[in-house]
């Protein structure tokens, strides 16, 4: 512990980064949470329908990456810690004063740590939500909390660049011809 931090100062938990590092931890544990549950309550059962014709859940393993993508391979687990250190590297760059970006870069590697922790303890990641439009007899990719996280993380960070890119090109106040 450094003596800033025995003074009262800031740490990673409640200074810069501080909603980036709560969101790791937070979305991790929910992650893990419901898919222990989802083994536990779902597993050899009926889906558990909680929207009919449109939501349920449905205990479902997959060995690949998103939509099956490279099912049972063994480069699997090592594309993703690969994806795992660039998505850090990438890091780097955000805005981390912004609190959206840090919700959504927090978001992303809960995810990607969620679901390479289900492959090395498991051999596959646990999914178990399942959108579906019964009308049209359509199924999503059944997928997890990790996987949420991912896309919606994804999408926070790049709205929050987005804005952080147009703030950069505005003409700044008082400057004039």
């Amino acid at each position: 512990m450094t003596q800033e931090n025995r003074e009262g100062g800031a740490s990673r938990w409640n200074g810069p980064g501080a909603v980036f590092w709560w969101t790791v931890a937070g979305w991790f544990v929910l992650d893990q949470v419901t898919k222990l549950a989802a083994s536990a309550c779902l597993k050899d059962m009926p889906p558990l329908v909680i929207v009919p014709d449109f939501l349920q859940f449905i205990f479902s393993t997959n060995t690949g990456a998103a939509f099956g993508v490279l099912r049972n391979s063994p480069v699997l687990p090592v594309l993703t810690v690969v994806i795992l250190f660039w998505m850090i590297w990438l890091g780097r760059g955000l805005d981390w004063r912004d609190w959206v970006a840090q919700l959504g870069a927090g978001m992303v590697l809960a995810g990607a740590a969620g679901n390479l922790c289900d492959r090395a303890r498991l051999g596959h990641v646990v999914d178990f939500i399942d959108f579906f439009v019964a009308a049209w007899d359509w199924h999503y990719a059944t997928f997890n909390i990790a996987d949420t996280g991912i896309c919606v993380g994804l999408a926070l960070v790049l709205w929050s660049e987005t804005r952080r890119g147009r703030k950069r090109h505005e003409p700044t106040a008082g400057k004039g011809a």
